[in-house]
Formats: structure tokens, sequence, C-alpha cells
């Protein structure tokens, strides 16, 4: 009797741990702001997901033309943190581009609020919060000769950066 009840407390111990162990997993791929953690950055490459490529709003578009292409971030957010958004550090090829060429390239952002959870940031830890979607939608305006022959063909690059108030302040 003693050997069932200790296999049901072992079995017991070792169901949790597993859950524990696998929803610290499952969330340590979560990018996440919390009172320890007040800055993230993601650098990312300009490109579309079906191989469009990106014009200048207004124009005649092409067969592989697209006006916008648009970037989404899932964010989780510790309760009672108020945070900000960016894009910086604008790249073309790996090196920074000038004012001038930076100010083609426009960015709106569009944030909603999603559902609100508990994310597991160590094996004992967790934190209450909510999930965010940020929407970066990237258009570029009509450039001058000299910037299209600096930008055409060449690879972009951000980094969208996503901070806590404080960190700011």
């Amino acid at each position: 009797m003693k050997k069932v009840i200790l296999s049901l407390i072992l079995i017991f111990f070792l169901s949790i741990s597993t859950t524990r162990v696998y929803g610290y997993y499952e969330d340590s791929q979560t990018n996440f702001l919390s009172d320890t953690k007040t800055s993230l950055k993601i650098i990312d490459k300009v490109r579309s997901s079906d191989g469009m490529d990106l014009v200048p709003t207004g124009v005649i578009l092409g067969v592989n033309d697209t006006e916008q292409i648009v970037f989404t971030y899932k964010v989780f957010v510790q309760e009672g943190i108020e945070f900000s958004y960016s894009v910086n550090n604008i790249l073309i090829n790996d090196e920074v581009i000038s004012e001038d060429i930076s100010r083609l390239f426009v960015f709106q952002y569009d944030v909603v609020k999603l559902e609100k959870e508990s994310l597991q940031v160590n094996l004992i830890e967790a934190i209450e919060g909510s999930y965010y979607k940020v929407q970066v939608t990237l258009s570029m305006n009509l450039p001058t000769y000299e910037q299209y022959s600096l930008i055409a063909g060449h690879q972009l690059e951000f980094e969208f950066t996503v901070e806590t108030i404080e960190d700011i302040l």
C-alpha cells in the first residue's frame, strides 16, 4: 500500500514539474517587458511575406510591387507597466542611412490589446499581464533620383524597440 501511495505522489509531482518546465519553455520564446526587463529590441529585414517589392506610395504598381509592408509583433507586458514603441537605426546593407533618406520611409503603428494571462519567466516565477499585438506598417515616399540610386535593390533593415515609459524618462 505504501508503494502505491508513493507512486501516486511521485506521478503527481512529476506531472506538475513537467507542466511547469513545458510552460517555461513555451514562455521563454515570448518577447516581454517587466519590472526587470525594461527594453526589447527586434531587428527586422524589410521583405514582404509574398515576395513583393516596396515601391513609393502613389506610383503605378508593377507585377511584384506593393505600397506597404506590414510587420506584426506580439509582446507581453506586465500588469501596471506602460510602454512605448519606435523604429530606430534604419540600415541599408548594414550601414546607417542619412536623415534625408530615412525620411523617405514612413512607419505607422497599430496596437491591439489581446488576452490577459500569466507568463512563466523562470521555473519558479510567473508574472501577470497582457499580450499586445503591435503592427508596424512601412510605406515609402517618392524619392529623388539621387535617393533612388542609393536605395534601389538594397536590403533595408530596422530596429523595432519597445520600452517601458519609466526607462525613457
